[in-house]
């Protein structure tokens, strides 16, 4: 979600729609619905597992919690004047997964689990007749941590942004753009890893890392 370097999310709806859909290995909804002829708000979430069909083919016994993840977003579309209109786009995402480890000479358990959330402000409009401006502020942040043995630890990756762009047509066969953006990203690791090579048994020795 670091990454994202702009987004282009869905206007104010027109009229109310509303969506489920259900399956074997994920369920989901979806709203939208207008707030006036000038706002708008949409809501769509999901969640998605397979314990269904690894019991169903078989293979459950290898997880301790079989692979799954959630993930909600939600928009605010408001148009303030004829060219003028602001957004607000939330994501908020979750996945956890357990395995276990049965290997000659080496039994254990693996824990992974990472959460990621991005919120972008974005307002365009019409400035000189003819140039097209989009500007927007943005924060994602993602967490990731993994548990095996000795190793446990624990990603956080945080990044800002404010980016701007400028689009115009001076001619039917001209167009010129133009932008710049500003950002701020950090990652740190915490927690113990191991401090043998391939030696991850929770009696091995460890080492904390914080960087």
């Amino acid at each position: 979600l670091s990454g994202v370097l702009s987004l282009e999310s869905e206007d104010e709806p027109e009229y109310n729609v509303y969506s489920l859909g259900l399956s074997m290995a994920a369920t989901n909804i979806s709203v939208a619905f207008p707030l006036g002829a000038k706002t708008g708000i949409r809501f769509n979430g999901r969640h998605n597992y397979t314990a269904p069909i690894f019991w169903l083919n078989g293979g459950d016994e290898e997880f301790t919690v079989e692979p799954l993840s959630k993930d909600f977003n939600a928009s605010l579309s408001h148009k303030y004047s004829q060219t003028g209109r602001i957004k607000f786009f939330g994501y908020f995402a979750s996945d956890d997964q357990g395995v276990n480890i049965d290997l000659p000479g080496y039994t254990d358990q693996f824990d992974g689990e990472s959460n990621s959330s991005f919120v972008n402000l974005q307002i365009s409009d019409i400035i000189f007749s003819n140039v097209v401006v989009k500007s927007s502020l943005s924060r994602s942040f993602y967490t990731n941590e993994w548990k095996l043995g000795v190793l446990d630890l624990k990603r956080e990756d945080e990044g800002l942004k404010s980016r701007t762009d400028f689009e115009c047509v001076p001619g039917a066969k001209v167009k010129m753009l133009a932008g710049f953006e500003i950002e701020n990203r950090t990652a740190t690791y915490k927690g113990i890893i191991p401090k043998e090579d391939y030696d991850l048994r929770e009696e091995g020795m460890g080492e904390v890392l914080n960087a």
